[in-house]
């Protein structure tokens, strides 16, 4: 229900407020689940039925990142330059509110998995 609310009154905050907001809420939940992050020690236990990763490779990587405004949205082209060149797949969030609209033929530039 907060967050609801957050996003609703969202584009009436001034940017201080709400990185203010962000930033005590994020340590609340860094405290909340200080004992398995940014590492949960049972992810060192691995289940004997998995097969590991493909061409022996020691682990994975998610790259992820949540567009969000007008600014965020005009560097998206550099940041798929960016992560091409250094041989890595990123998934983009567009967030689907707020100052930019995402065009139909540009909506293909960046790899998107959701919202």
């Amino acid at each position: 229900m907060l967050t609801k609310a957050y996003y609703l009154v969202k584009p009436i905050l001034p940017w201080r407020l709400r990185m203010s907001l962000r930033q005590w809420r994020a340590e609340r939940l860094r405290r909340a689940f200080a004992e398995v992050w940014p590492i949960d020690p049972r992810s060192a236990t691995v289940s004997p039925r998995w097969p590991g990763w493909p061409a022996g490779k020691r682990f994975g990587l998610v790259l992820t990142h949540d567009v969000e405004g007008k600014k965020g949205f005009e560097r998206v082209p550099r940041l798929v330059e960016l992560t091409q060149k250094y041989g890595f797949r990123a998934c983009f969030n567009f967030v689907p509110v707020g100052e930019y609209q995402v065009p139909p033929p540009n909506a293909g530039d960046a790899r998107t998995c959701g919202f």
